[in-house]
């Protein structure tokens, strides 16, 4: 389980274990169980691409993630992610109104899914019972009739109770890494799948414009106090003041694009323009 305290101690994870190499049979399994439908990263290879020729791009993958187990070395391209603001509802210069959207290389999705089979099954068996959330064939719904059941037996004897809900997401915004790593490494994961994933989450981001600026995520908790918008902080330092409006135009641009390319249809309908 993850825990924090103030203390930022180091685990020693320089340990060498023998990891058996990613097999041809984990990259097919792997590529069957991705989603259709989804954006690709900024490579633009779509998980239908990967389906379609997993016969032949199969064993090229298995060779370089093969390779990347044995360096620890993470593809530059795969450190690289696009990040996209959609919005939702209500006041649209409203930053709370909007949710970004990482498009990460399939690729490297492969790769980390991976990983995580190969890992999963080692850390939920360390997990307590009563830690339902983002668990396979867990269900919060079970502890929900628990805790109806309590109040009921409560209610029928007449006890008090107090029941307390915490938003850990709204609590902690982020989570301190080196407790993440300690956390593995108390569980038993092998250094150097920790090592990996150490290096998958040193990331740069771009932004979605023509004029791409690198962007280092920042870690640690909330201040005390109003609770800061970290990564709304970071974009208006990175866009400007004038960042909002950009959101705002976004939708117009879009619905310029849109009828520019009408305009050019009917243009080569016409035969005034050639291609």
């Amino acid at each position: 389980m993850y825990e924090h305290n103030t203390a930022q101690d180091k685990d020693d994870l320089t340990g060498t274990s023998n990891i058996p190499y990613i097999l041809y049979n984990e990259v097919i399994k792997t590529i069957d169980s991705q989603k259709s439908d989804k954006v690709p990263g900024h490579d633009g290879i779509t998980n239908e691409i990967l389906k379609e020729s997993k016969g032949f791009i199969t064993p090229v993958l298995t060779d370089t993630f093969n390779e990347i187990l044995n360096t620890e070395t993470i593809p530059q391209q795969w450190t690289e992610t696009n990040i996209i603001l959609l919005y939702k509802k209500g006041d649209k210069y409203e930053i709370d109104n909007y949710r970004p959207i990482s498009l990460i290389c399939n690729i490297y999705k492969l790769f980390a899914k991976i990983i995580l089979n190969r890992i999963e099954k080692r850390l939920d068996e360390h997990q307590h019972i009563e830690q339902a959330g983002f668990r396979k064939d867990y269900s919060v719904l079970d502890h929900i009739h628990v805790v109806r059941q309590v109040m009921e037996k409560y209610k029928e004897y007449q006890y008090i109770y107090y029941i307390a809900f915490i938003d850990y997401s709204k609590a902690f915004d982020s989570l301190f890494h080196e407790k993440i790593w300690a956390a593995l490494n108390e569980q038993g994961i092998g250094h150097k799948y920790i090592r990996l994933i150490k290096k998958m989450f040193t990331a740069r981001v771009q932004r979605e414009s023509n004029l791409k600026r690198k962007w280092y995520p920042r870690q640690g908790k909330r201040k005390r106090g109003r609770p800061q918008k970290r990564w709304e902080d970071d974009i208006r330092q990175a866009a400007g003041v004038t960042w909002n409006r950009v959101t705002q135009d976004r939708h117009e641009w879009k619905r310029l694009e849109e009828a520019f390319a009408d305009w050019q249809t009917d243009l080569q309908k016409k035969g005034k323009i050639k291609y």
